[in-house]
């Protein structure tokens, strides 16, 4: 084979793989960079989670993957756009094919002006994750609007995948406490008729041999505690991961976690030597084929080293029984 024909195929691979990589890092490129949809755009006005100025940045930043039709326009004035929104749209149009420029911009500080609006569900706030909202700024909007459903093993599950992160996570739980928090009106029923206690059945005798203890893939179930101290431990466990799968359905469990958060004595007095919990609970971890305890612990929010000055709250009662159940039990 003569030289010229060796030269004309090594030059003919190294030109293949040449574009292979150029072709590679522009898909890449053009990944990270898709325009806005119509449906993302109008569910973010629908949510109000970030401002017009906000979005205008979003827009230029990303553009568009439509044109601009008067139908289109009509649609994003019914769900509040402004019309400086609007021209953005109209300028950014972008194909969905096309890399946009990339600049050196400096960072445009964060801004905090929520607008007004009724608490997000679980739904809403999977919603601004998925649009491109960061998880910051929903949880700002978590803590000025509140949320609608409590916090269990399956939303932290679906709000992690989403983007959200544990800062969010520990403001959604702080907000379900307080929506629950808040006392019910109690109607007093009437007075029924006192009826003969039935007879009751003997109980079932309990099985006999070593209680059983929880293993790596057992399923738990958190029942609702007060305090919402279910909702922290749900998160806790998620967060220092305990080899456990966390179910939401009792008959599905083969082990069941009760307990409380109550709040503390915090006399005056008490500071003088350091302080006491402002926030205690205690849990027990009970075998569904036993019908034992298998496992107790306690916990408060007091530093040692902070005292009267440093509290946590629930979460810090929730991370410290589960850091105890990890030691204990895995």
């Amino acid at each position: 084979m003569s030289n010229s024909i060796r030269i004309f195929r090594k030059t003919s691979t190294i030109l293949a793989l040449l574009l292979a990589w150029f072709s590679l890092g522009f898909t890449a490129q053009a990944q990270s960079s898709r325009p806005i949809t119509k449906k993302g755009l109008l569910e973010a006005l629908r949510l109000k989670g970030l401002s017009d100025q906000e979005l205008i940045q979003h827009i230029q930043k990303r553009g568009v993957d439509f044109e601009l039709t008067p139908e289109d326009q009509s649609q994003l004035k019914q769900a509040g756009a402004g019309p400086q929104l609007i021209e953005a749209v109209r300028a950014n149009h972008r194909a969905t094919e096309t890399v946009p420029e990339t600049k050196n911009l400096p960072a445009a500080p964060p801004v905090f002006n929520v607008p007004p609006g009724a608490p997000l569900s679980k739904a809403d706030i999977i919603s601004l994750l998925e649009t491109g909202v960061p998880p910051e700024r929903v949880e700002k909007v978590v803590e000025l609007r509140g949320v609608s459903f409590d916090l269990a093993a399956d939303s932290i599950a679906e709000i992690t995948a989403a983007g959200g992160n544990r800062s969010l996570l520990g403001a959604i739980s702080e907000k379900s406490t307080a929506r629950i928090s808040a006392p019910p009106v109690q109607v007093q029923p009437a007075p029924k008729p006192v009826a003969p206690p039935p007879t009751a059945a003997p109980a079932a005798p309990l099985p006999s041999g070593p209680t059983p203890r929880p293993q790596s893939g057992s399923r738990l179930f958190i029942a609702p505690m007060e305090g919402n101290l279910n909702g922290f431990l749900a998160t806790e466990i998620v967060k220092q991961k305990l080899p456990v799968l966390l179910v939401t359905d009792e008959k599905e469990a083969q082990f069941i976690l009760t307990g409380a958060a109550m709040p503390g004595d915090n006399k005056w007095y008490n500071s003088i030597f350091g302080g006491k919990d402002k926030t205690e609970g205690n849990v027990q971890m009970i075998s569904v084929s036993a019908r034992q305890v298998v496992w107790a612990g306690e916990a408060g929010d007091r530093s040692l080293l902070w005292g009267n000055f440093r509290r946590g709250g629930q979460r810090k009662v929730a991370d410290r029984i589960v850091s105890k159940m990890k030691d204990e039990l895995f």
